[in-house]
């Protein structure tokens, strides 16, 4: 079906700098080992050039980013005895650029969400058989197909990128495809701004500051995790339009503390909280916990500069009981969501990230992300939540020398209750939803999700 032509191993194309052991924060030893993929399709490409021109152009466009984001060039390797924790050297080993057709028509992938319907046109990344230093942090994969449309699918190490991270890079490689040099950007990659001076604050010390970190809720009735984390999990695209959207935002107001309108994110995230306790049939007394992903660049003070490249997000966590989701309104629940975001200033950041770097074994927060869920912290499915919000990214628009895409979204979601919420592609002020769930709650989330909305 998808027929792979050559892969090119893409170097900077300048010689960069080798320091050696370059510094990863307590963020990036703490979040995934594994990469995330995205993916653009472009159905009508403007360019007349031959696809293996393109594809080219798109190399030596890639090999001029690499020289300013050289890290991305490098590799990761485990530090011997270093409790799961990495360190990165700058080889210049290269990213990885794949160039394959598809045999079959752009139609029969349907609306590219993600599914393993997609994953042929992914970066194939072989987890089982290759060790961690032997891997690239960033890899490409241009697929043709027999109408002339292309799809770029891409995947970056979590260690290196965060969501902001990767679309600086995405944007400067584009900007080199298209020969637009006069503005380009000079990412700050020095993350020793993020160390801490190892000092907590006994105020913001408290344990329910990192509950975000600790061993999730079991099941009632259940003494651990393992039936959960066999169950077979599904993937849903779920849309609101901008209608429904001030739907939720009139009903949440009605209940607002301050008078302050709830915002789009704290209506939706409060609304679909509600809906997986619904849809998994908790029992009243069974506790959740929903998982927030915030950016911290503006959060921590001074602010980080404005081109930081590299992990910039930290997890915060609220917790209630699925009765008291499902029996309160919607604004009391985007109340304790609000009120949570508003914890987050700068001395719980400082507090987060000092608590992060004191861990001295960090395999627990990285096993959850690819396979379920470490034994030691638990699993972060059921009955847990997990919300990432991508409506602040500038996602679309990219322009790599044939016009703009088409679509762009996440090329695949990893565990059971993991959610992302994106601005729509098409629709002006529409948000689209993207989630993982077992298959058994999926078809009552899905109602609920809508008939919720009346």
């Amino acid at each position: 079906m998808i027929t792979i032509k050559n892969t090119y191993t893409v170097k900077p194309d300048a010689s960069t700098p080798s320091p050696g052991r370059f510094h990863l924060s307590s963020i990036d030893q703490t979040g995934a080992i594994t990469h995330v993929s995205t993916i653009y399709v472009y159905r009508r490409p403007t360019s007349a050039k031959p696809f293996e021109t393109l594809v080219q152009n798109l190399v030596t466009a890639l090999s001029k980013t690499l020289v300013e984001f050289y890290p991305v060039a490098g590799r990761l390797h485990y530090i011997p005895n270093g409790g799961g924790q990495v360190e990165l050297t700058c080889t210049a080993e290269g990213a990885e650029v794949t160039e394959a057709e598809s045999e079959v028509p752009i139609e029969h992938f349907g609306d590219f969400s993600p599914t393993p319907l997609i994953k042929p046109l992914l970066p194939f990344i072989d987890y089982a058989n290759k060790e961690l230093h032997e891997i690239p942090l960033c890899l490409a994969q241009l697929t043709r197909f027999p109408c002339g449309a292309i799809t770029v699918g891409l995947a970056v190490s979590h260690v290196v990128f965060d969501g902001v991270a990767a679309m600086l890079f995405v944007s400067e490689w584009s900007k080199h495809a298209r020969g637009c040099l006069v503005d380009l950007v000079q990412p700050f990659l020095d993350r020793t701004i993020l160390k801490t001076t190892g000092v907590v604050n006994q105020e913001s010390s408290r344990s329910d500051v990192h509950t975000a970190y600790t061993r999730p809720p079991l099941l009632e009735g259940q003494s651990d995790d393992v039936e959960q984390r066999g169950k077979e999990t599904t993937v849903a695209r779920l849309e609101l339009s901008p209608e429904q959207i001030a739907e939720l935002k009139n009903r949440a107001n009605l209940d607002s503390k301050d008078g302050r309108p709830y915002s789009r994110y704290e209506v939706i995230a409060a609304h679909m909280w509600r809906c997986s306790t619904k849809a998994r049939g908790h029992r009243a007394r069974q506790l959740t916990r929903l998982r927030i992903v915030i950016d911290i660049r503006n959060r921590i003070k001074p602010p980080l500069p404005k081109n930081f490249f590299g992990n910039a997000v930290i997890c915060l966590a609220v917790e209630t009981t699925s009765g008291e989701l499902q029996s309160n309104p919607l604004g009391q629940i985007s109340s304790r969501i609000r009120e949570t975001l508003a914890k987050a200033d700068d001395r719980l950041v400082r507090d987060t990230l000092s608590y992060l770097e004191r861990q001295e074994d960090v395999t627990k927060y990285r096993n959850f992300h690819s396979i379920g869920g470490s034994t030691e912290v638990g699993f972060f499915g059921n009955p847990t939540f997990d919300i990432t919000s991508w409506l602040s990214l500038p996602l679309y628009g990219t322009d790599l020398g044939w016009g703009p895409e088409d679509y762009m979204g996440i090329g695949a979601i990893g565990i059971d209750g993991k959610c992302f919420i994106v601005a729509s592609h098409d629709t002006e002020g529409s948000v689209v939803v993207f989630m993982r769930l077992q298959v058994e709650y999926m078809k009552e989330f899905k109602r609920c999700f809508y008939e919720d909305l009346k």
